[in-house]
């Protein structure tokens, strides 16, 4: 149901944003309660933005009626005050941010971004890391007990110590240790750029252009990384699609996977690559289409692949080799080259006005913001706190003199100023231990700091009075989202947890919910070498002797080791076999006698299967444990409905008629 409802969030928040607010001087179209008045201008675009070509009087109608109920949970949110929401304001100041990063980045420097990303899309790297991780919630000043933590463990790798060893016993990151029950040692393959996080990998590639040192370590919003440069090629894909057979390492013994691999790659050139797949393969989700999995790129890729690539032609198999994950045997089909620049570079550009290298060309728009604000800075009152702040700052122990009032104006920008004491509070609450300097020095340098941040928050804090369409966005996300809020309240959630409520819905409508005539059969898996004749008639035997499903599972394993049953009460379309034995023969069995037997085939699956057919099931209600999630989904109708309903009853809505038809009159023609 939560993902259910993570789609339907998506939705909603889509929608509002197509709810455009047009001039107030335009003619009232709607009124709600005599005082909320939305114009025809209002209306209109959000109709155009959403209506089909073919558009007649009925769909103005019809979209007239969906506009008053959302704004009528609109204005029902606001009564309920889930603007105020915490919740719903973190969610607003999070798109907000998404939002603003184009309007702060500076173009030369985006461009420059976008060129590394590209010419890094030409090379593959490898690497292997030792992640110290910074927890989230500890304050700035706590995180040097991390950072000398990784640094111990960088100059250890530096000067040699086994990389592997080292990351078993100081790396943070789950994978490695445990990767779905692999461990990956703290390798993470071959990728390229806009794969990891931008300083994780601004790392590696700074390692692999500058060829001097394969040890790193960078900062990221994880933590710490120590990493270890293990190869770098030049790309010779973008993409690629290939055929594999893969043997899991988890499913047999180290011997018998070895064999079953050995064995596979014996029969190609006799059977065909196709028919090996299907035969050998513990990939259940390409097995079914001959082992081809398609555009893949490097980090979706084990190492070894990538490796293979430059050893086979193309459409050649490669002999068995073994990975982490077991044994394979891999033919390419086809590669997609790496585009050219023009082609790709609009994919690049949003990438990277999404993700941390977005932040370093908001620079210029620092700068350029000093300007247009007035940035003024009063450099006595900031010499002055040099006898205020003491050299405990270097131990993070330093606290603010009680008889310290800090009224002075340090710095202005705009019509917001900022005192002695601003920046004091400030040095305190993300004061850490570092090395003594100078205090005048590391006054300036944390007052730079200071600065940058206000003047940045100060600036896109008014970039809504530059940029209207910006302003509409965030107020169209939050509507979205106070719509979505508003529902999960009133549908989704009352859906899920009103057991009465649904139990009620279920009796006057469980009609609706029908069972399709069933067969009642029990289908019985046996080895392939089984005689299915004999079988059956064991079947038969123990069946008639009153034996239940478990007895007369574990009297034929006497025999035929590792049979199994599974029984049911089967509609069309629930079960292959069901289907293909029974229902497609659904005739023949009128006036049959129960039990009938038949049996199937199926050696590519290594299983033989008898089919104990014991009667046929008519149409009956279900009852509501089978039929829960569908139930549940007209619940969420029916509950949408009459909320619709009661807003209607609960406020007044008066619709100008003869503007609406003028409305119709200049649309239709």
């Amino acid at each position: 149901m939560k993902k259910k409802i993570g789609c339907i969030k998506h939705l909603f928040v889509l929608s509002a944003l197509l709810w455009s607010v047009a001039g107030a001087n335009a003619q009232t179209l709607i009124t709600i309660d005599g005082k909320e008045k939305i114009s025809a201008d209002e209306f209109l675009q959000m109709y155009n933005k959403n209506s089909a070509s073919a558009i007649d009087n009925s769909d103005i109608d019809s979209y007239l009626n969906l506009y008053v109920n959302y704004r009528l949970k609109l204005l029902q949110a606001h009564e309920l005050g889930l603007d105020k929401d915490s919740s719903v304001i973190k969610q607003t100041e999070d798109y907000r941010n998404s939002l603003i990063r184009p309007y702060i980045n500076d173009p030369a420097v985006t461009d420059s971004l976008v060129r590394q990303a590209y010419g890094r899309l030409n090379y593959f790297v490898r690497a292997s890391h030792i992640l110290i991780a910074v927890p989230d919630n500890i304050a700035d000043k706590d995180t040097m007990q991390y950072y000398n933590k990784a640094l111990e463990v960088y100059k250890k790798a530096q000067s040699g110590e086994n990389f592997d060893s080292l990351v078993r016993v100081y790396s943070d990151d789950p994978s490695a240790s445990s990767e779905n029950g692999v461990a990956n040692g703290g390798d993470l393959g071959y990728f390229t750029s806009m794969v990891m996080v931008y300083p994780f990998e601004n790392a590696v590639y700074t390692l692999a252009e500058n060829k001097t040192d394969s040890i790193g370590m960078c900062r990221s919003s994880f933590g710490w990384h120590i990493i270890k440069l293990t190869d770098c090629m030049e790309a010779p894909f973008s993409s690629v699609t290939l055929a594999h057979i893969y043997i899991n390492a988890k499913k047999h013994s180290e011997q018998e996977a070895e064999e079953l691999i050995n064995e596979a790659y014996q029969q190609i050139e006799t059977l065909g690559f196709d028919s090996v797949v299907s035969k050998y393969s513990d990939d259940n989700f390409s097995a079914s289409s001959k082992g081809v999995i398609t555009n893949q790129k490097p980090n979706m890729l084990p190492a070894e692949y990538i490796q293979m690539f430059s050893k086979v032609p193309l459409h050649t198999p490669t002999q068995p080799f073994k990975t982490r994950f077991g044994w394979h045997i891999v033919k390419f089909i086809s590669t997609v080259p790496v585009p050219q620049f023009e082609d790709i570079m609009p994919q690049i550009k949003d990438r990277v006005n999404k993700d941390d290298r977005a932040y370093i060309s908001s620079e210029r728009f620092v700068e350029n913001a000093k300007k247009e604000y007035g940035y003024t800075v009063n450099d006595k009152a900031l010499e002055e706190l040099s006898s205020v702040v003491g050299e405990e700052i270097f131990d993070a122990t330093w606290m603010i003199p009680e008889d310290f009032k800090g009224n002075k104006t340090l710095m202005q920008i705009g019509g917001q100023t900022f005192s002695q004491r601003d920046f004091l509070e400030y040095i305190f609450e993300n004061q850490t231990k570092i090395t003594p300097i100078h205090i005048s020095r590391y006054l300036n340098q944390r007052f730079e700091a200071f600065s940058y941040r206000k003047v940045l928050e100060y600036a896109s804090s008014h970039l809504e009075e530059k940029y209207p369409q910006l302003k509409q966005s965030v107020e169209d996300f939050l509507n979205g989202v106070l719509i979505f809020d508003l529902t999960d309240r009133q549908v989704w959630t009352k859906s899920v947890t009103d057991s009465v409520g649904l139990e009620e819905f279920y009796q006057s409508n469980k009609n609706k919910y029908l069972y399709t005539e069933r067969a009642d059969a029990a289908i019985w898996s046996f080895d392939t070498l089984t005689d299915l004749k004999k079988a059956q008639k064991l079947l038969a035997k123990y069946m008639k002797k009153g034996k239940t499903n478990d007895q007369t599972k574990d009297l034929l394993n006497k025999k035929y080791p590792k049979t199994t049953y599974v029984w049911g009460k089967f509609e069309k379309g629930a079960n292959n076999l069901i289907d293909k034995h029974i229902f497609a023969n659904r005739q023949k069995f009128n006036g049959v006698k129960y039990p009938y037997y038949c049996d199937d085939t199926a050696t590519v699956t290594n299983r033989n299967f008898v089919i104990a057919l014991y009667g046929f099931l008519p149409v009956d209600v279900k009852p509501l444990s089978a039929c829960k999630g569908l139930v549940t989904s007209d619940y969420q109708d029916f509950l949408e409905k009459k909320w619709t309903e009661d807003l209607h009853k609960e406020h007044s809505v008066e619709i100008n008629q003869e503007l609406l038809k003028e409305i119709k009159r200049n649309i239709n023609k």
